[in-house]
């Protein structure tokens, strides 16, 4: 005869800590889901500056503005460039763990960001 023992998903654990020591319990969130992530590339500026993404997302930088930029990494796992341009977008598919900060190399001391990878 074989005894069964339950078993419990760690929100079940979270809830009968909770109704039984008075103590809720929190669980990590995880970063997204690997997928498509877009950066707007403006006049003078990156938006958002900082994002976090899971190893294999694609970063698609889209240019919105009236002057010419470029994505450039200055430090991180990899390096990558796109070229200089005014309109229209550019992606890159993120392989390595790690951080990225990147710039705009027309416009260095205004234009930075960083990514990091998880």
């Amino acid at each position: 005869m074989r005894i069964r023992t339950p078993t419990m998903t760690a929100a079940a654990v979270a809830v009968v800590a909770t109704a039984v020591v008075g103590v809720a319990i929190s669980t990590p969130t995880p970063a997204p889901a690997a997928g498509t992530r877009t950066v707007d590339v403006k006049d003078f500026a990156f938006a958002p500056k900082t994002i976090t993404v899971r190893r294999g997302t694609t970063v698609k930088f889209v240019w919105r503005g009236k002057v010419f930029h470029d994505v450039t990494v200055v430090s991180g796992p990899s390096s990558f460039a796109s070229e200089a341009k005014r309109r229209g977008s550019w992606s890159k598919r993120l392989t390595r763990k790690g951080t990225y900060r990147l710039q705009c190399s027309l416009h260095a001391m205004l234009m930075r960001m960083t990514i990091r990878v998880v």
